[in-house]
């Protein structure tokens, strides 16, 4: 039987996460002859990531390289193989990483931020006189 790959979490392409805390996980079915490490090839951006395959569901979490989580336009691609060699069709997944987590503050927080910034670490000493 030819191994499935389908994106769970229902996103479609275009999709636009608010900041880098998600996860993105593939979902191997019809794997007669079982999953391992080696059954999801993942690519992002044209290179090559890594996946960590749970050998009992076939949940795949895309877990490297950073540039997955990275602010920008991504592009993955993925397909499973089952041990006998078989590919499944090849599923592309487009998508969009808003501003890093800080850029999500809305404008009071943004400026009490800037404002502790401000402040002097050490208190100047007093002269003695």
């Amino acid at each position: 039987a030819i191994p499935t790959i389908e994106l769970l979490g229902g996103y479609k392409n275009g999709h636009i996460f608010k900041n880098s805390d998600f996860e993105i996980e593939w979902k191997i079915k019809d794997l007669g002859s079982g999953f391992d490490q080696n059954s999801i090839q993942i690519k992002i951006d044209g290179e090559l990531g890594v996946a960590e395959v749970n050998p009992h569901t076939g949940s795949a979490i895309v877990v490297e390289p950073e540039k997955v989580f990275e602010p920008g336009k991504h592009k993955m691609e993925a397909m499973a193989f089952d041990r006998s060699g078989n590919a499944s069709e090849l599923i592309v997944f487009e998508y969009q990483v808003a501003g890093g987590r800080i850029a999500q503050l809305n404008p009071q927080e943004e400026k009490n931020l800037t404002a502790s910034r401000n402040i002097p670490l050490k208190q100047e000493k007093t002269k003695k006189q």
